[in-house]
């Protein structure tokens, strides 16, 4: 009776079976190695004419316009890595601008309490922009806002507008303002982070008012908030529950 298989056939079948077992397991590494990265945006445009383009998000915003002018335009944003992880950058060179209110560019960002906005516009000759606006987790469990922003109009001309809000006080607070008519190289870092309120957290605030209570300190009358009472050795202590 004639064999089936040989043994140079199950050789080849063998050396086969393996070679697809190591595609597979290197497809379920690369699928696994790449489940992680999130999501992704990358946009590049390059010529000259007219043009529009804007990218609007919750945490960063940006807005490149031009008219009569050579343009390079590159945004590239990452989301999704894990819940409070975010980056966008951009970078927008023009060449021979206008000077026309159709000729600007402008980036936003917002994180920790923090919110950037810088805007060029009336660009005329040559100029360059940059911004990159970063928002992560820290370990406390807050957020970490990071925006690095350069505005270069020395060889043309723009008016640059700029202002950097501080939120954490319970209302916008401006930390920076800029106005500017003329040829400038503007560069900003902004690093800024924040941390939830916790248990703890309200510790160390009645610790702080027990300070201020003392009479050694600071003499006068204060009113305890809400739930809260003195004890016999004046500190602020939390009432007891009658429920």
């Amino acid at each position: 009776m004639d064999r089936l298989f040989t043994a140079e056939d199950i050789r080849k079948y063998f050396y086969a079976s393996c070679f697809l077992a190591i595609v597979c397991l290197l497809a379920i590494v690369y699928m696994v190695g790449t489940s992680g990265l999130g999501n992704s945006l990358d946009s590049s445009l390059k010529g000259s004419g007219t043009m529009d383009i804007r990218h609007d998000n919750e945490r960063s915003a940006d807005r490149a316009m031009a008219e009569g002018a050579g343009i390079v335009y590159d945004y590239s944003r990452k989301w999704g890595v894990t819940d409070e992880a975010e980056t966008a950058t951009s970078g927008f060179i023009v060449s021979s601008g206008t000077g026309g209110y159709k000729t600007q560019y402008a980036v936003k960002g917002s994180g920790a309490g923090h919110k950037v906005d810088y805007r060029a516009t009336k660009i005329s000759g040559d100029a360059s922009f940059a911004s990159e606006i970063s928002l992560t987790g820290n370990e406390a469990g807050g957020e970490n806002f990071d925006s690095v922003i350069e505005f270069d109009v020395l060889s043309g001309n723009a008016t640059i507008r700029g202002r950097v809000y501080n939120q954490t006080a319970g209302r916008p607070a401006t930390t920076e303002e800029l106005d500017a008519v003329g040829r400038y190289l503007l560069q900003t870092h902004l690093n800024v982070s924040s941390t939830l309120i916790t248990p703890a957290g309200w510790l160390d605030f009645c610790a702080g008012l027990n300070r201020l209570i003392d009479p050694a300190v600071a003499p006068g009358i204060y009113i305890a908030p809400e739930g809260y009472e003195l004890d016999d050795t004046g500190n602020l202590v939390r009432q007891n529950s009658t429920e």
